[in-house]
């Protein structure tokens, strides 16, 4: 016999009671702390008499209840917009059809199987199991509860061949990226100040789409990113902590005619600028359009086509390639680490030349004037 109160989400003041009683086990909501107390008491006392408390086994919500509650009280709250939207999606379209109206401790491991099997057959594996993954960490979420002894979703992908890797960074050349923003001046010049901030920052378009004015100190050649911005909401930086990254010269140029130009506007309309890349109505711009122009500005340029992530590894590519720190890059980028910036962009580290182990020798002056001067013909030789 158990008797648990838990606050779900933590911090938000809801309290719920878990029952776990001769292998059966359920849930309810009560409200605050001290309700959910005397709940509590009143359930031990009837479960140590042999009385079956009411709203028993049969309160165990199904699978959507419980992950459309999940979602409302617990999802907005840790996860990014852009995700919780992809969960919604997958939700909607591939789970609750299949498993929605099944009691959440009856969904097995080979529903779950089924499911990941079904799905297969239209998608790429990874792709699969993407979709899959809501349904994991909610069950998850549902044995940290107590409503399920385990969750039959744990190790899913186990076994499966997720197909080739991603190639991962395909960076632009200088020369691409230089006709990409001519492109842009050209045939739409309004977006060019955005993905020129792209190109100087390597921040992540969501970051660019979420700076204010007040992110930006001229003076100090600074740029604070305090927040991303996608599908009208917004949000932390990735990492969950601000970053401050250098101003160039040429953006700082850029992004002044840009303020000013925003300033005549703003004489017009009477609206202060708040947001950098702003729409008509003083909102941060939607950069799912700016997608398209990101497209048809490539292809006036005649580049061939990567997708925008691919602007970061450009900025990556280039900085490293031109000698500057892993460390900076790092920072710059707003990586968890120097390790995840290592292995993603090591190949484009300038490789010294010479044999660099002779670099632990003890410097004479002909090996100053030539490192390959080394006289080793001179070697007895090992042959009998």
């Amino acid at each position: 016999m158990g008797v648990k109160l838990r606050e779900r989400p933590p911090g938000s003041g809801v309290w719920w009671v878990y029952v776990n009683h001769k292998r059966k086990r359920w849930s309810k909501k009560v409200g605050d702390k001290k309700a959910a107390q005397e709940v509590k008491r009143i359930t031990e006392a009837q479960l140590a008499l042999g009385q079956l408390p009411s709203g028993g086994p049969d309160q165990i919500p199904t699978f959507k209840e419980y992950a459309q509650g999940w979602v409302e009280k617990y999802g907005e709250v840790i996860l990014r917009p852009s995700t919780l939207d992809n969960y919604r999606r997958h939700l909607k379209n591939h789970i609750y059809p299949k498993i929605g109206e099944m009691p959440l401790d009856k969904v097995e491991k080979r529903h779950v199987r089924e499911l990941l099997v079904e799905l297969m057959a239209g998608h790429k594996s990874k792709s699969a199991l993407t979709i899959l993954g809501p349904l994991r960490r909610i069950l998850s979420s549902a044995e940290e509860d107590e409503l399920i002894k385990k969750n039959p979703a744990r190790n899913l992908g186990r076994g499966i061949n997720k197909g080739e890797k991603s190639k991962g960074a395909d960076p632009f050349t200088e020369d691409e990226a230089d006709r990409f923003l001519a492109a842009l001046l050209e045939h739409f010049p309004e977006w060019h100040p955005f993905y020129f901030t792209a190109l100087r920052t390597g921040a992540r378009v969501g970051e660019i789409a979420g700076l204010k004015w007040e992110d930006i100190d001229f003076r100090a050649r600074a740029i604070t990113i305090r927040r991303t911005y996608s599908k009208r909401r917004q949000g932390p930086p990735k990492t969950g902590e601000e970053r401050t990254i250098d101003l160039s010269q040429e953006l700082g140029v850029v992004l002044t005619d840009h303020l000013e130009a925003q300033l005549k506007a703003a004489r017009e309309t009477g609206r202060t600028p708040g947001w950098v890349f702003a729409d008509a109505a003083g909102r941060p711009v939607d950069y799912a359009k700016g997608r398209e122009v990101y497209e048809k500005a490539l292809k006036r340029a005649g580049v061939r086509y990567r997708p925008q992530h691919q602007i970061r590894h450009t900025v990556a590519s280039v900085l490293l390639s031109k000698g500057v720190p892993v460390l900076a890059v790092s920072k710059l980028l707003g990586h968890a680490s120097a390790k995840m910036t290592l292995d993603t962009y090591g190949k484009w580290l300038p490789q010294p030349g010479g044999r660099v182990v002779d670099r632990l020798d003890t410097p004479t002056e002909t090996t100053e004037r030539d490192p390959d001067a080394t006289n080793l013909e001179k070697v007895p030789s090992l042959a009998t």
